[in-house]
């Protein structure tokens, strides 16, 4: 439990697959609010790769969190830089230059399909850390609900 929290093996990510209202979300929830919310950043595949500015929200950050419930066929060039203790090059709108940093906190994704990546070496598959959530959790009628 305690990889969950914090990355102190290296090179890995915590990958959450599995149908809606399976629990995935309440999990990264759960993260979030033990490492504390201003420690944790969201975003997407799509934004991760594409955003020139994305890499920098990331800076000091315990905990990225992946939201994809669409499928995504593309490159997870920056993933791999995050996980991997690379470099990162993080850029800031209206300001000149860039700087750069080591990410040393836990990247978690949550989907509903399985991570199709664009990897020859393989590296990716090598640093997920899948957790199937594959139990749906049957919705209560309103009578069963519990109000606080």
């Amino acid at each position: 439990m305690h990889h969950t929290l914090v990355n102190d093996q290296g090179q890995t990510f915590l990958f959450l697959l599995g149908p809606g209202a399976s629990g995935k979300s309440i999990c990264v929830n759960i993260q979030a609010a033990l490492v504390g919310h201003d420690n944790v950043v969201n975003t997407s595949l799509k934004s991760m790769n594409l955003d020139q500015f994305e890499t920098s929200n990331y800076f000091n950050k315990s905990l990225i969190t992946i939201n994809d419930s669409e499928l995504f066929r593309g490159s997870l060039a920056t993933l791999k830089q995050l996980t991997g203790g690379d470099s990162i090059k993080g850029r800031k709108k209206l300001v000149q230059g860039s700087f750069d940093f080591y990410y040393t906190g836990l990247v978690v994704i949550i989907s509903n399909f399985p991570l199709e990546a664009q990897d020859a070496s393989g590296s990716v598959e090598r640093r997920l850390k899948l957790l199937k959530a594959d139990h749906v959790v049957p919705q209560r009628q309103p009578s069963e609900r519990i109000y606080y």
